[in-house]
């Protein structure tokens, strides 16, 4: 059930139980996005999601994850009586701006105001973010991290921390192994130049040169182009500066394997550190091209992303969900799309207690219950511009397990200590 059986959470459906059988159906009455039959109330939580662009995998996994959520909350209202059904309406965004747009729109129209999970890339949440204000509707999102996007008062909340907090992060592993100097390769967009500039703040804090930058074109990287002038500048450097000493940070979206497929082909970028970033950590991509594996195994590239407390436990309630998701959708999810799962856990409850699916009562009790939703062992507080706070994280790597590519965590950032923590397995 995804009510946890505690006391609270005994009280918290309890409210549910109370709010759904005598306030939500008389207010609701009339509403588009409430249907059924006179014995049973169906509610409609949309969801836009990149379902046949460059990240349907991340649509995919999301998708996975709060379809679980729906199935295991109908259970628990059966399981008592009350007469409500949730579902969830998916509308394809095909990972652009105007199909973001088109799929808001869409649910617009079908009077469907809550939306949780996607969109799936910053871009995508900034070309909605207009029209979700405007028409009084409400985003809980868990894959959009851009700091411009934190914005305070406005209907967007996000279940993940913003790049200010994965640049601090990844900083954090730059301090860990000392280096000195950097080189930035970023996607000249919303998501690549904020984590871009984030990070830039931290290298000066820290004491790290910028040497270069490389933007990028999404649809046109030129990777080959890039990596050829990043080969060069390496070489030069590593006349002065130790190659242990020299870092190259990848900040792309799901699509790493374009730029470690040729950098492969230069010896001098075998040599120095790699960090990617949450854009690329856990990539299939990743793994299923032989050239960019090998060469981010062998440099042991590191990308950053948020985990949960006791992750590295079988038994955890979060692991479990995504073993559930896993054989599902066949890979590996990350944990926004497990994030996407408890967004849609979150709106019901907030349902539950304020009786109503309007945005503003929505939007009243929202931080609230983010606070104390811990179901899967994972702080939900919200900050003053609705987005998660900090967060515990992993630094993943690609590695060979069993003779198959796999993601493994090479080590952890701890918030609550401010420390970086190895992984026993790689010592």
């Amino acid at each position: 059930m995804l009510f946890k059986p505690t006391p609270y959470w005994r009280i918290l459906l309890l409210f549910t139980i109370v709010f759904l059988q005598t306030t939500l159906f008389q207010s609701c009455k009339g509403d588009e996005n409430i249907s059924g039959s006179p014995d049973e109330e169906i509610i409609v939580i949309g969801t836009i999601l990149d379902m046949t662009g460059q990240n349907f995998q991340l649509g995919l996994a999301a998708m996975a994850a709060m379809e679980l959520a729906v199935d295991e909350i109908n259970t628990s209202y059966e399981a008592v009586n009350v007469p409500l059904r949730l579902e969830l309406a998916v509308e394809d965004s095909r990972g652009t701006t105007a199909g973001a747009l088109e799929a808001v729109n869409k649910l617009k129209d079908a009077g469907i105001n809550l939306i949780a999970g996607g969109p799936v890339s910053s871009i995508e949440l900034q070309a909605i973010e207009e029209f979700v204000n405007t028409n009084n509707m409400l985003v809980l999102n868990t894959f959009s991290t851009s700091p411009t996007l934190s914005i305070p008062n406005d209907n967007i909340f996000r279940l993940i921390p913003s790049d200010e907090f994965q640049a601090y992060v990844l900083g954090k592993m730059f301090a860990f192994e000392s280096i000195e100097k950097m080189y930035s390769i970023f996607v000249d967009d919303i998501y690549g130049q904020g984590l871009h500039n984030e990070l830039v703040e931290q290298s000066i804090n820290l004491g790290i040169s910028l040497e270069n930058t490389f933007a990028f074109d999404n649809d046109n990287p030129d990777a080959a182009n890039i990596m050829n002038q990043l080969a060069t500048y390496v070489e030069d450097l590593m006349l002065t500066t130790d190659s242990n000493k020299i870092a190259v940070e990848l900040i792309t979206y799901q699509q790493p394997e374009i730029f470690l497929t040729e950098a492969a082909k230069h010896e001098s970028l075998k040599m120095v550190n790699w960090y990617g970033c949450d854009g690329n950590a856990l990539s299939i991509n990743t793994l299923s091209n032989d050239a960019a594996f090998n060469f981010a195994k062998r440099v042991r590239m590191l990308s950053p992303s948020i985990i949960f407390q006791g992750y590295a436990n079988p038994e955890a309630d979060a692991n479990k969900i995504i073993a559930q998701v896993e054989q599902l959708i066949g890979f590996q999810p990350s944990l926004s799309a497990i994030s996407a799962y408890e967004a849609i856990g979150i709106l019901a409850n907030c349902i539950g207690i304020t009786g109503s699916i309007e945005t503003a009562e929505i939007k009243k009790v929202l931080p609230d219950v983010c606070s104390y939703y811990n179901f899967l062992n994972f702080s939900r507080d919200l900050n003053e511009n609705g987005d998660q706070q900090a967060s515990l994280f992993a630094y993943w790597t690609p590695v060979e397990q069993n003779g198959e590519a796999s993601w493994n965590w090479w080590a952890a950032y701890l918030n609550d200590s401010d420390q970086i923590l190895r992984n026993p397995v790689f010592e």
